[in-house]
């Protein structure tokens, strides 16, 4: 093949790539109006601290009600984790009293009783219909 045919077939590979590249299907966290800011291991590694930035007020808010239990996966040790729930507080997470607010941060606390999750290692998170996949923890 001369070189000429090479440049014309790889210039055509690249262009097509690039195209793809601008039309990413819109992330999970996108379409419910919030984004993901961090996965940190608190308590000695006995919690797990998930914050979240509200960026569409209106697509977030149907995530904020009491019926929705949020939920961890990590994909190393298969497990799911859940809120505590506690008798007088309910369960640990921020949720609003009013409706949430653009650029402010919310949390969802997860119980990690074995400490299956670790420094290192990437989980999903669900909350409600909303899917966060392949996060990182720090």
């Amino acid at each position: 093949m001369s070189a000429l045919r090479i440049l014309a077939v790889l210039s055509i590979v690249f262009a097509s790539s690039s195209a793809l590249a601008g039309k990413k299907p819109k992330q999970s966290f996108e379409k419910y109006g919030i984004e993901p800011v961090s996965v940190q291991l608190a308590a000695s590694g006995y919690i797990v601290n998930f914050r979240y930035r509200v960026v569409d007020a209106k697509r977030a808010v149907q995530l904020f009600h009491d019926g929705i239990k949020p939920t961890l996966t990590d994909h190393d040790s298969g497990q799911t984790l859940a809120m505590p729930a506690d008798t007088k507080l309910g369960g640990l997470r921020a949720s609003p009293r009013s409706a949430p607010t653009v650029g402010k941060l919310y949390y969802v606390l997860f119980s990690n009783p074995t400490r299956a999750v670790r420094s290192g290692n990437h989980v999903d998170v669900s909350i409600g219909p909303c899917e966060l996949k392949n996060l990182a923890v720090r």
